[in-house]
């Protein structure tokens, strides 16, 4: 429950506060949509990954809702969308919290914000297609 909570209201109202006060303090230059489009490679590159992976491990096609169906589906969409939820925050506090420049806390989880403001737009879009089309 809690779990659902901050994924679904606490963490997209950090990004929509953070990602706010990145792109009005630095005028939306090109530097700002950097990050998203990382994002957006390293989903692409977990697919190519994951893909290549399940031709080892998962080979020829298999029986659509079989067992190896659904595991070959969980890896595929695993290795796409790795664990970019709010782990990276805990990981920057963890790092800064005690920092000497009080400022940098703040500019780590804006950085972190813009990237998943690229990671979760693509999550959502992406993922149900990744699992519906595994076996093309």
């Amino acid at each position: 429950m809690l779990s659902k909570l901050v994924f679904g209201l606490l963490q997209p109202c950090m990004l929509f506060a953070n990602v706010a006060d990145t792109i009005a303090k630095s005028g939306g230059g090109a530097q700002v949509w950097l990050l998203p489009c990382a994002a957006a490679s390293q989903i692409a590159l977990g697919y190519i990954i994951g893909r290549i992976i399940n031709l080892f491990v998962y080979p020829g096609k298999c029986e659509p809702g079989s067992l190896k169906d659904e595991q070959k589906k969980t890896s595929l969409t695993c290795s796409t969308f790795g664990n970019s939820g709010p782990l990276p925050f805990v990981f920057v506090d963890a790092l800064f919290r005690g920092h000497p420049d009080p400022l940098i806390l703040g500019r780590a989880n804006a950085y972190i914000s813009l990237y998943l403001l690229g990671w979760s737009s693509n999550f959502w879009i992406f993922a149900p297609a990744v699992r519906e089309y595994v076996n093309m």
